[in-house]
């Protein structure tokens, strides 16, 4: 078992990363059906507006928390979201800035906030999942330092009491930081930039004879029968603890990174490079 210390100010946090895993070549139903309650955000992008090619301001929720979260984009150095075609045709989804190494470069990371000062989008000590569909650039980062050597798909928070769901060095790794430790799990399979994925990431709790971890899920869209075949699972045994950020005001991001007031992060962005559809944060 690996075993480590992450410094946080004063905080030493364990952090916990052997993963067991599955591979495998078996067809799966759609990404959706393996969530057994409705999710509380859901990003689709299939509004009429703003239409192919044009840039999102806004966007619907249709996930059950409703308007109690207010969605927009965060933009920075010309930077926009724009809608376009999903995986296949079907669909449409959010075409995200090609990759740019400059602190400069464009950026649009779509922002998730609580309407009121109600925090919904921290899961606490409860069970829950997290996942996007998407397919990555064939160029999103290089060997030299940069302000976008990342690729964030979904994210919560900066560091302590946050979780996220991450392509670093195009594997899937899912994240989870809490008051007890930091839980996390990577593929060792990494994507390719022809391919549709869908990635997932699980948070479960312990008792009753099951033990807590985190899971991570990469299948990859076949084509030719528009089914997600399974890439990869591997999960890890450990408990984060209590997950809640340090106000209601920290926003969920996918596609990138933001601060804990909704601006993005020029210097270290973790901008997502590709499209993205179909965004999903489910409690329980």
């Amino acid at each position: 078992m690996r075993t480590a210390r992450l410094r946080r100010g004063r905080t030493l946090l364990p952090v916990v990363g052997l993963a067991a895993a599955t591979l495998g070549g078996a067809a799966l139903g759609g990404p959706a059906a393996s969530a057994a309650t409705a999710p509380a955000v859901r990003l689709t992008f299939n509004s009429s507006l703003p239409g192919i090619g044009n840039a999102f301001t806004t966007i619907a929720n249709s996930g059950t928390l409703g308007s109690k979260v207010k969605i927009d984009v965060a933009t920075a150095g010309g930077g926009h979201a724009i809608q376009v075609q999903g995986a296949s045709g079907s669909g449409r989804a959010a075409r995200l800035p090609s990759y740019d190494g400059s602190t400069s470069g464009p950026r649009a990371v779509v922002r998730i906030r609580n309407s009121g000062t109600t925090d919904y989008l921290s899961p606490g000590t409860a069970a829950f999942t997290w996942s996007a569909d998407f397919q990555l650039d064939s160029v999103s980062s290089d060997s030299t330092s940069s302000s976008d050597n990342g690729d964030n798909l979904v994210q919560h928070g900066l560091t302590q009491n946050q979780w996220k769901l991450q392509l670093d060095h195009r594997r899937a790794g899912c994240f989870v930081s809490g008051s007890k430790s930091v839980v996390s799990a990577t593929t060792a399979a990494t994507v390719n930039s022809t391919s549709w994925y869908h990635a997932s990431c699980r948070r479960s709790i312990g008792g009753n004879g099951a033990v807590a971890g985190v899971t991570v899920v990469l299948r990859r869209l076949d084509p030719a029968t528009g089914n997600w075949v399974l890439v990869e699972s591997r999960r890890t045994a450990g408990d984060p603890g209590n997950v809640v950020a340090l106000d209601a005001a920290v926003p969920m991001s996918a596609g990138g990174k933001l601060t804990n007031d909704g601006t993005s992060v020029a210097t270290s962005s973790d901008q997502f490079n590709g499209t993205i559809d179909n965004v999903d944060y489910t409690l329980g």
